[in-house]
Protein backbone atom coordinates (compact mmCIF):
# COMPACT_ATOMS: atom_id res chain seq x y z
CA UNK A 1 0.00 0.00 0.00
CA UNK A 2 1.23 3.42 -0.95
CA UNK A 3 0.29 6.91 0.65
CA UNK A 4 1.28 10.49 -0.45
CA UNK A 5 1.02 13.85 0.62
CA UNK A 6 2.19 17.53 0.27
CA UNK A 7 3.96 19.82 2.62
CA UNK A 8 6.09 22.72 2.80
CA UNK A 9 8.84 22.36 4.94
CA UNK A 10 7.09 24.09 8.04
CA UNK A 11 4.61 21.16 8.00
CA UNK A 12 7.33 18.38 8.28
CA UNK A 13 6.32 17.46 11.99
CA UNK A 14 3.05 16.73 10.57
CA UNK A 15 4.26 14.62 7.67
CA UNK A 16 6.63 12.32 9.84
CA UNK A 17 3.44 11.55 12.22
CA UNK A 18 1.40 10.81 9.01
CA UNK A 19 4.40 8.42 7.88
CA UNK A 20 5.19 6.85 11.27
CA UNK A 21 1.70 5.91 11.99
CA UNK A 22 0.91 4.82 8.31
CA UNK A 23 4.14 2.27 8.95
CA UNK A 24 2.84 1.19 12.21
CA UNK A 25 0.25 -0.41 10.35
CA UNK A 26 1.41 -1.20 7.11
CA UNK A 27 4.84 -2.27 7.78
CA UNK A 28 5.39 -2.41 4.06
CA UNK A 29 3.95 -0.03 2.18
CA UNK A 30 5.86 3.52 0.85
CA UNK A 31 4.81 7.12 2.52
CA UNK A 32 5.80 9.73 -0.23
CA UNK A 33 5.96 13.77 0.70
CA UNK A 34 6.06 16.21 -1.70
CA UNK A 35 8.23 18.99 -0.35
CA UNK A 36 6.78 22.13 -2.26
CA UNK A 37 9.66 24.63 -0.93
CA UNK A 38 13.46 24.19 -0.80
CA UNK A 39 15.11 21.63 1.89
CA UNK A 40 17.86 23.85 2.49
CA UNK A 41 18.61 21.65 5.45
CA UNK A 42 15.49 21.51 7.31
CA UNK A 43 14.88 18.01 5.77
CA UNK A 44 17.37 15.00 5.33
CA UNK A 45 15.70 12.97 2.95
CA UNK A 46 17.88 10.25 4.57
CA UNK A 47 16.94 10.30 7.93
CA UNK A 48 12.95 11.06 7.20
CA UNK A 49 10.30 8.22 7.32
CA UNK A 50 9.05 8.69 4.22
CA UNK A 51 10.44 9.09 0.56
CA UNK A 52 11.18 12.62 0.11
CA UNK A 53 9.73 14.29 -3.62
CA UNK A 54 10.56 17.86 -4.84
CA UNK A 55 9.03 19.75 -7.14
CA UNK A 56 11.98 19.25 -9.87
CA UNK A 57 11.51 15.43 -9.44
CA UNK A 58 7.67 16.20 -11.16
CA UNK A 59 8.99 18.44 -14.33
CA UNK A 60 6.02 20.90 -14.04
CA UNK A 61 6.46 23.83 -16.70
CA UNK A 62 6.81 26.87 -14.88
CA UNK A 63 6.46 25.50 -11.85
CA UNK A 64 8.33 28.76 -10.11
CA UNK A 65 5.28 31.18 -11.57
CA UNK A 66 3.35 28.83 -10.24
CA UNK A 67 4.60 28.92 -6.48
CA UNK A 68 4.81 32.99 -7.09
CA UNK A 69 1.32 33.21 -8.33
CA UNK A 70 -0.42 30.49 -5.61
CA UNK A 71 -0.29 30.58 -1.66
CA UNK A 72 1.04 27.44 -0.09
CA UNK A 73 -2.36 25.67 0.03
CA UNK A 74 -3.45 26.56 -3.39
CA UNK A 75 0.46 25.36 -4.95
CA UNK A 76 -0.42 22.37 -2.35
CA UNK A 77 -3.44 21.70 -4.22
CA UNK A 78 -2.59 22.30 -7.85
CA UNK A 79 0.62 20.15 -7.74
CA UNK A 80 -1.72 17.21 -6.80
CA UNK A 81 -2.33 15.82 -10.72
CA UNK A 82 1.84 15.87 -11.03
CA UNK A 83 2.43 14.17 -7.72
CA UNK A 84 -0.13 11.22 -8.14
CA UNK A 85 1.17 11.03 -12.08
CA UNK A 86 4.89 11.13 -10.99
CA UNK A 87 4.36 7.97 -8.70
CA UNK A 88 2.20 6.18 -10.94
CA UNK A 89 4.60 6.30 -13.78
CA UNK A 90 7.79 6.79 -12.32
CA UNK A 91 7.62 4.07 -9.33
CA UNK A 92 5.00 1.89 -10.64
CA UNK A 93 2.89 2.37 -7.96
CA UNK A 94 -0.58 0.86 -8.82
CA UNK A 95 -2.65 2.08 -6.30
CA UNK A 96 -1.99 5.76 -4.79
CA UNK A 97 -3.83 7.22 -1.55
CA UNK A 98 -3.42 10.82 -0.89
CA UNK A 99 -3.87 12.03 2.80
CA UNK A 100 -3.51 15.22 3.67
CA UNK A 101 -0.39 16.04 6.10
CA UNK A 102 -1.99 16.46 9.34
CA UNK A 103 -3.85 13.05 9.58
CA UNK A 104 -2.82 10.39 11.76
CA UNK A 105 -3.14 6.84 11.23
CA UNK A 106 -4.85 4.88 13.46
CA UNK A 107 -5.77 1.54 11.81
CA UNK A 108 -5.42 -0.32 8.73
CA UNK A 109 -6.62 1.29 5.29
CA UNK A 110 -6.62 -1.69 3.69
CA UNK A 111 -10.12 -1.52 3.00
CA UNK A 112 -9.50 2.03 0.90
CA UNK A 113 -7.00 0.16 -0.97
CA UNK A 114 -9.25 -2.54 -1.61
CA UNK A 115 -11.56 0.09 -3.06
CA UNK A 116 -8.85 1.59 -5.05
CA UNK A 117 -8.77 -2.47 -6.93
CA UNK A 118 -12.32 -2.21 -7.83
CA UNK A 119 -12.59 1.99 -8.56
CA UNK A 120 -10.22 4.41 -10.38
CA UNK A 121 -10.87 7.47 -7.83
CA UNK A 122 -12.16 6.86 -4.01
CA UNK A 123 -13.24 9.90 -2.11
CA UNK A 124 -13.56 9.99 1.71
CA UNK A 125 -15.77 12.79 3.20
CA UNK A 126 -14.15 14.94 6.30
CA UNK A 127 -17.74 15.00 7.98
CA UNK A 128 -20.32 12.26 6.96
CA UNK A 129 -23.13 13.60 9.17
CA UNK A 130 -24.02 17.72 10.30
CA UNK A 131 -21.70 19.12 12.49
CA UNK A 132 -23.54 20.42 15.86
CA UNK A 133 -23.75 24.49 15.68
CA UNK A 134 -22.81 24.84 19.25
CA UNK A 135 -20.12 27.44 18.77
CA UNK A 136 -17.07 24.80 19.37
CA UNK A 137 -14.10 24.75 17.04
CA UNK A 138 -13.27 23.46 14.53
CA UNK A 139 -17.32 24.55 12.79
CA UNK A 140 -18.67 23.48 9.81
CA UNK A 141 -17.28 26.58 8.01
CA UNK A 142 -13.58 25.76 9.71
CA UNK A 143 -14.07 22.85 7.50
CA UNK A 144 -15.36 23.96 4.16
CA UNK A 145 -12.56 26.29 4.47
Amino acid sequence: MHVCTIIACNYVAFARVLAQSFREHHPDGTCWVLVIDELDGRIDPTAEPFEVVTPADLGIERFDQMAALYSVLELSTAVKPWLVRHLLNEHGVERITYLDPDIEVHDSLEEVDGLLRDHHLVLNPHLTSPMPRDGAKPSESDILI
